[in-house]
């Protein structure tokens, strides 16, 4: 094991990797929003994967999000429109090929997420759609009213439990990243039973959100 220390290096907290406890795991994922809990998903199906929560799950900024889910999903609209509308609303702000490529895989991603049983609101028996601003087709999907992010949350978390592949270490905040050179190795982490940590992993996710604050820190 190869010692790690804040005077070498640029971390944030003063730590010694020998004294601390060391845990492997082939994927660790920062974050359990909806972008941390479908990464993982994803990942768990080539090996272990570990996700890292600073507090719990439902204090995420995608259990609370309200609004709904915009997708080309209806045969009457189009991925290009879609791309047509968001460019247009970005005022030149887009990336243009991040935008083809999210919205180009949309319709895929709530047909994915019926599959997993879902409950968006319908209307006459049909998944119903809303037009909201920006938009020049009825693409916006919602569920449980004005509560979509919970349900997307617990919809994927249902997922997650059923994996055996995935686990979810709660009140795990992460502190710094270690690296080697430009390598990402892992993170050290504090858990308030347990201490400081060191989780090293062959692949490590950033989904823990915007730099909201801006501080060092975050």
């Amino acid at each position: 094991m190869r010692k790690i220390m804040d005077m070498d290096r640029r971390y944030l907290a003063r730590f010694d990797t020998r004294s601390l406890g060391h845990l492997y795991t082939d994927c660790l994922i920062v974050g359990a929003g909806v972008a941390g809990l479908r990464a993982a998903i994803s990942a768990s199906q080539a090996g272990q994967v570990l996700v890292l929560v600073k507090a719990h799950g439902s204090d995420s900024n995608t259990y609370h999000a309200q609004g709904g889910i915009a997708a080309a999903f209806d045969p009457g609209d189009s991925v290009a429109a879609h791309v047509a509308d968001t460019l247009k609303t970005g005022c030149g702000l887009c990336d243009r090929e991040v935008v083809e490529l999210v919205i180009g895989d949309s319709a895929n991603q709530i047909r994915q997420l019926q599959q997993w049983s879902m409950p968006f609101d319908t209307r006459d028996g049909k998944i119903d759609a809303g037009r909201e601003g920006g938009h020049s087709y009825s693409r916006v999907y919602h569920a449980l009213g004005d509560a979509t992010g919970k349900a997307v949350f617990l919809t994927l978390l249902e997922q997650v439990k059923k994996n055996r592949n995935i686990k979810i270490f709660e009140n795990c905040f992460v502190v710094d990243l270690l690296t080697e050179g430009k390598t990402c190795l892992g993170v050290v982490c504090f858990h308030p039973k347990y201490g400081w940590q060191c989780i090293w992993a062959r692949k490590t996710i950033l989904a823990s959100g915007g730099a909201g604050q801006l501080y060092r820190e975050t």
